[in-house]
């Protein structure tokens, strides 16, 4: 298990990098043995999901990392359903947006649009802090009331926000101020489908246009969801 860890350490560390990584680096970020750490990437090589480019220049992504993602399942049908909505609401508001899932207490990225082509990805791909962003208030508000206490402990979420938690839960949205930004999201529920949500920050005289196309955006997503999973 531990192996199987620190593999998932390393592959992880290398499609954030993009580039190039040595086994040197690779070590150093995941805190792994250098040896072991080359006889993963070697494996890891070999099963297709890296590619070594040279001594010098280490390993990058290989095919496999593309390819595995082509395999449709839950999550892919929330991401490729809020691809052109996300588009569309993001090119509107000149804002990144983003749609977002729970993993345990963990929040995950499914997908996101930015309008800008040079917008630098994050240099991870697990998120806690939940409480500060639409997604996350979201996300927490989908679980029944223990598990929810339980997340919010866990990420240090206190006191419990019991109110705004049966607000978001009544209303399937959320709207609040943080510093310069109006902080906006929608639920993306449908049965059969873990429990899902879109959010952004816009500056606050955008706000409210910002709220009817995100709810706008989130009914499109939803409507797709159902009658894709009519179609399976």
């Amino acid at each position: 298990m531990k192996t199987l860890r620190k593999a998932l350490d390393i592959l992880e560390y290398a499609v954030l990098r993009g580039g190039s990584v040595t086994p040197g680096e690779a070590a150093e970020a995941t805190g792994v043995n250098p040896a072991t750490a080359t006889r993963i990437l070697r494996a890891l090589t070999e099963r297709g999901y890296l590619v070594q480019v040279s001594r010098k220049r280490g390993y990058v992504p290989g095919p496999m990392v593309t390819s595995i993602g082509t395999r449709r399942n839950q999550f892919s049908s929330l991401a490729e359903a809020s691809e052109a909505p996300l588009k569309e609401l993001s090119a509107r508001l000149g804002r990144q947006v983003n749609i977002s899932v729970l993993d345990g207490s963990r929040r995950v990225m499914l997908r996101f649009s930015a309008p800008d082509p040079g917008f630098v990805c994050w240099d991870h791909f697990f998120f806690s802090d939940h409480w500060s962003t639409a997604t996350g208030r979201l996300l927490i508000a989908a679980l029944d009331d223990p598990e929810a206490r339980n997340v919010c402990a866990e990420c240090g979420i206190r006191p419990y926000p019991a109110k705004e938690i049966a607000r978001i839960r009544k209303d399937g949205s959320v709207r609040f101020t943080q510093e310069d930004l109006t902080v906006i999201g929608h639920w993306i529920r449908v049965p059969g489908l873990p429990a899902a949500a879109i959010g952004f920050g816009v500056p606050h005289k955008r706000a409210d246009e910002a709220f009817r196309l995100s709810g706008s955006a989130a009914g499109t997503i939803c409507r797709t969801l159902q009658r894709n999973m009519k179609s399976f």
